[in-house]
């Protein structure tokens, strides 16, 4: 498995497609083209995971936000990152892909030298929003959201991370698993066994 960065319009399609096949959200083109996508692929070179990260304005998290709240955010457009269809296909969420796949995207974030992080996500979608958790987030606003991609509509939550909270949720997250694999896990099953 490898990964690539999309440039070419046939290549950005397949992974809107196959973004929409995942999370339910068709990504316009006009909106990859500005974007940085980066995805995964097996070795029959079909696409296994991705991500876009899109550096300019307009971001679409922020599309359904009322101005009043956007206003409240001040001028950081300039250092506004918004990530987006953000998959793993299910046959690969593997521990040592997964790994892979995540740290490329956090370091990805990490050397954009963006300061903030936006994205939404569907509030029925509990264990995504638990997953961000560890990155310490602000959410900025929760509503219904209907904007073109999708096809229907749903409770967003839009947030935003500080760039400097990645390190510090990263090894908070890794600790997490250490801590759990070894004090709970199999290791701990060992120590009863002495």
């Amino acid at each position: 498995m490898h990964y690539e960065v999309l440039q070419s319009d046939d290549d950005l399609r397949k992974y809107s497609e196959q973004t929409e096949q995942f999370i339910h959200v068709a990504l316009p083109l006009e909106y990859l083209r500005r974007s940085k996508v980066v995805v995964y692929k097996n070795k029959d070179r079909e696409i296994i995971a991705g991500y876009c990260l899109a550096l300019l304005p307009p971001f679409r998290s922020l599309l359904p936000v009322p101005k009043s709240t956007q206003d409240y955010m001040g001028n950081v457009e300039d250092k506004v990152l918004e990530m987006n269809g953000v998959w793993i296909a299910p046959n690969y969420r593997k521990r040592n892909f997964a790994a892979r796949f995540w740290l490329k995207f956090v370091y990805d974030l990490y050397l954009s030298g963006k300061s903030y992080f936006l994205y939404s996500y569907s509030s029925d979608k509990e264990r995504l929003g638990k997953a961000y958790t560890v990155l310490s987030p602000k959410r900025i606003w929760c509503g219904n959201v209907q904007i073109s991609g999708m096809d229907k509509s749903e409770i967003e939550n839009v947030e935003v991370i500080r760039r400097k909270s990645v390190p510090r949720g990263l090894m908070r997250h890794i600790f997490g698993i250490f801590k759990n694999r070894y004090f709970y896990g199999s290791g701990a099953k060992l120590n009863q066994k002495i």
